[in-house]
């Protein structure tokens, strides 16, 4: 894949900037994009321990300092939002980004364009009334257990 095509890659994107947000110290448990029903962008939300105790500036700092640092990502960092563990946002993306496989012989192989990349094309996500959700895979090497 050429550069310039793997940084368009929404997938890319978002696991060049949680690599990049760990060896900062910032530990992603769940990172995705919500298109917000009355907005006309998405937005990336990444769900940080300790956000819920400590607040969000200076991971917001970090964040911002971050993605000025990798201008190739193409990435807006007022686009960027910060959630705690206990926002409602961050439960339903780790619900709906739990093991859906089937199992049995009707079981469908997955054709997802971004393999991981868990899509809710549902109305409303946490609470929030949404055209589309993407949530992205977290490897083991950005969640602490």
């Amino acid at each position: 894949m050429d550069q310039a095509a793997m940084m368009t890659d929404p997938a890319v994107v978002v696991r060049r900037l949680i690599d990049a947000l760990a060896g900062e110290g910032i530990e992603i448990r769940t990172a995705f994009r919500v298109k917000p029903t009355d907005e006309d962008k998405w937005y990336l939300y990444l769900a940080i321990p300790g956000v819920d105790e400590n607040g969000k500036t200076s991971s917001y700092g970090i964040i911002h300092r971050v993605i000025r640092q990798m201008p190739e990502l193409w990435l807006d960092p007022f686009e960027v939002k910060v959630i705690g563990m206990t926002d409602t946002l961050t439960s339903a993306a780790t619900e709906l980004a739990k093991s859906k496989v089937a199992a049995g012989s009707h079981s469908m192989p997955n054709f997802n364009t971004y393999p991981g990349v868990t899509f809710f094309g549902g109305s409303t996500f946490g609470g929030m009334s949404v055209d589309g959700v993407y949530i992205y895979p977290m490897t083991k090497s950005t969640v602490s257990v």
